[in-house]
C-alpha cells in the first residue's frame, strides 16, 4: 500500500546484498561503473540508477513499451571486469534507457533471504567487524 501511494511507475523497498559486504542494493552511475549508495536518509524516497528487482512495484505499462525478453543475463562488455551482468541490474539499465526513473522508499526495509535473512543490521555488523579488523 505504501509503495502504491507514491504513484510512480517504478518504486521499491530497501534491500541489502545477500553476501558480504551486505551493502544496500541501490546504485548510481552507469552499467559497469555503478557505485553503491550507502549514505541516504532513512525514510527518504530516493532515485537510483539500478537496484535488485526482488521487491519492486512496476506499472505494468512498462512491459508493453519495452522489448522482450525483459530479464536476461548478459556478458559484461568490460573485458577487465569480465563475468556476467545480472538480469535485475541489466533490466534497470534498460528501464533507464527507455526514459523511466527508479525510486527506492528507504522507510521500507525488506530482508534478503540467504542461509539467513540479510538486512541493515547485517550490513552494519559487517562494517563494524571490518573496521575493527583494520584497527587490530
Amino acid at each position: 500500500t505504501k509503495l502504491l501511494k507514491h504513484n510512480l511507475p517504478i518504486v521499491g523497498c530497501l534491500v541489502h546484498r545477500r553476501y558480504p559486504p551486505f551493502d544496500p542494493v541501490m546504485y548510481r552511475g552507469e552499467l559497469n561503473s555503478y557505485a553503491p549508495i550507502e549514505d541516504y536518509e532513512n525514510g527518504a524516497l530516493i532515485e537510483v540508477d539500478a537496484t535488485g528487482c526482488g521487491c519492486l512495484l512496476f506499472n505494468m505499462s512498462i512491459f508493453r513499451t519495452m522489448p522482450k525478453p525483459w530479464f536476461k543475463f548478459r556478458d559484461n562488455p568490460d573485458e577487465d571486469r569480465g563475468g556476467i551482468i545480472g538480469e535485475d541490474i541489466g533490466f534497470c539499465h534498460d528501464i533507464k534507457q527507455n526514459g523511466y526513473k527508479i525510486f527506492i522508499d528507504t522507510s521500507i526495509h525488506i530482508g534478503h533471504l540467504s542461509l539467513m535473512e540479510i538486512d541493515k543490521q547485517s550490513y552494519l555488523l559487517y562494517k563494524y567487524i571490518q573496521k575493527h579488523k583494520q584497527n587490530s
